[in-house]
């Protein structure tokens, strides 16, 4: 008989199958196979083969590795798509022609464009990033000077704040 156990998380899979001797059999008959795949390919997989029963204890800590390795496969998968999502939204931010910031809830710059980073660096800003932090935790969408559109339908607790200066794109045409 065959004994199979999975653990599959989103697109990324670890299976742990174990392969039971047939009554008749008596040579090397005893398989472990860990297979680790993403979708459709197989990235690696690792067999083992003996003559003796595989213990509860080395099931159980196998079964242990396979949950520590689904869990760094995660950890790779988050890793890949904040990359992803971080040079798309510098992309989005450097398609302004005016100063443009993706700014947190906490009111932390978390990137900037090129105009955006020259208005930072051209003298003290404190007292405008304080206005801008307050309009932000006031939930207010405009000011004199700035236009803010919450991105909380595609990245909770973040903003785009862009200058009211001559926009060439309205937040619609991009949001």
């Amino acid at each position: 008989g065959n004994a199979d156990v999975c653990f599959v998380r989103e697109r990324r899979a670890v299976a742990l199958s174990l392969q039971l001797p047939a009554a008749d059999e008596s040579e090397l008959a005893h398989a472990l196979r860990l297979v680790i795949g993403d979708g459709p390919r197989v990235l690696g997989f690792v067999v083992v083969l003996r003559d003796t029963e595989f213990g509860s204890d080395e099931l159980g800590m196998l079964e242990s590795a396979v949950a520590t390795i689904s869990g760094q496969l995660q950890r790779e998968h988050a890793t890949q798509l904040a990359h992803a999502g971080r040079a798309l939204a510098q992309a989005l931010l450097e398609s302004f022609a005016e100063p443009a910031l993706l700014m947190s809830g906490t009111g932390l710059v978390e990137l900037c464009n090129t105009p955006a980073e020259q208005w930072l660096d051209a003298s003290d800003r404190a007292p405008e990033l304080s206005q801008l932090r307050a309009a932000l935790d006031a939930g207010v969408t405009s000011s004199a000077d700035w236009v803010i559109s919450s991105l909380d339908a595609f990245c909770a607790g973040f903003s785009l704040v862009r200058s009211r200066g001559a926009a060439r794109n309205s937040p619609t045409q991009v949001v």
